[in-house]
C-alpha cells in the first residue's frame, strides 16, 4: 500500500469518525482530518498552513462559521423537525407540491452553509423517512436527497466554489443570487418531480 493511499485513508477515516461518531460539524471534522493527514504524512501539525490558509479566505470562513452555528441552532431547537411536520400535514394529499417543498427543505442547509454534506446530514436525514413513507424506493429517495444537497450547495446566498474563485481572482461576490437561483431552482424542482412523482402517485 502506497504512502499517499495511507494518508488518504487516514483523512477519510478521521473525517467519518468526526461527522458520524463524534457528531462534530462538517467544517470541524474537515479541519481535524487535514491535521491527521499532515501528521500521517510526516509533516507534523501544519500550523503555518492552517493560519495562512485561514487568512487567505477569512471572509469566506466567517460566512461558513456563522452559517454552521446558525444551522446547529436551527437543528437543535427542533425547527427543521417542526417545519417538516407542518409541510407533510398540509400537503400530504398533493404529492407534487410536497415533493417540491421537501426538496427546498433539503436544500436550505446547503444554501445557508455552502455545504452539501450539511444539507444531507441535517435536512436529508429528517426527510428520508418521509420520502420512504410516501412510497419512494430507497435508491430514488437517496438520489433526491443527494440532488437536494448538491443544488443547495450551488444555490445562493452562499456558494462556496464561486466565493473561493472570486476570492482567488479578486472579484467581489456580488450579483450572483439571481443567476444561481435561475440555475438551481428549476433543476431542483425537475429532479424532485422526476425522481418521486411517479412512485408517490402509484
Amino acid at each position: 500500500m502506497s504512502h499517499e493511499l495511507i494518508v488518504f485513508l487516514v483523512m477519510v477515516g478521521v473525517f467519518m469518525l468526526g461527522c458520524f461518531l463524534a457528531k462534530l460539524p462538517v467544517g470541524v471534522s474537515l479541519l481535524i482530518s487535514s491535521i491527521a493527514g499532515a501528521i500521517a504524512g510526516g509533516q507534523g501539525i501544519p500550523i503555518r498552513h492552517l493560519v495562512e490558509g485561514t487568512f487567505s479566505y477569512v471572509d469566506t470562513i466567517l460566512v461558513i462559521g456563522t452559517a454552521m452555528m446558525f444551522m446547529k441552532v436551527v437543528e437543535k431547537s427542533g425547527t427543521l423537525d417542526a417545519l417538516s411536520s407542518v409541510i407533510v400535514k398540509k400537503f400530504y394529499k398533493h404529492p407534487a407540491i410536497l415533493l417540491i417543498l421537501i426538496m427546498l427543505v433539503i436544500m436550505f442547509p446547503g444554501m445557508i452553509t455552502g455545504s452539501s454534506t450539511a444539507a444531507v446530514l441535517s435536512a436529508g436525514s429528517i426527510m428520508a423517512p418521509v420520502l420512504l413513507i410516501m412510497g419512494m424506493d430507497a435508491v430514488s429517495a437517496a438520489a433526491l436527497i443527494a440532488m437536494g444537497g448538491l443544488m443547495g450547495m450551488v444555490a445562493p446566498p452562499v456558494n462556496l466554489p464561486a466565493m473561493i474563485i472570486g476570492g482567488g481572482i479578486d472579484v467581489p461576490f456580488v450579483g450572483f443570487s439571481v443567476p444561481l437561483l435561475m440555475l438551481t431552482v428549476p433543476i431542483a424542482i425537475f429532479s424532485a418531480l422526476f425522481l418521486g412523482l411517479k412512485q408517490t402517485k402509484d
